[in-house]
């Protein structure tokens, strides 16, 4: 249980999951690209990123993604 912050929306404890999944379409990991071209502003497009997730991934490297949710929301 993690303890909700106070607040009138906010009151008692809100129960939290986290899910972890990998990502292996291509789709899916262009999903991920505007939170990754924030943590990595020299990737300059899409394409760019698709490319390197297919040669890291033949490396042997995953892209994973997660969750969270609190009392059954996003």
């Amino acid at each position: 249980m993690i303890p909700a912050e106070n607040g009138p929306e906010n009151s008692g404890e809100v129960s939290a999951a986290v899910e972890f999944h990998y990502v292996d379409q291509e789709d899916d990991v262009l999903a991920c690209y505007p939170l990754i071209r924030q943590l990595r502003p020299h990737l300059d497009s899409e394409r760019e990123f698709l490319l390197r997730w297919q040669q890291q991934s033949a490396q042997g490297y995953r892209l994973l993604e997660f969750t969270a949710r609190r009392g059954g929301r996003l």
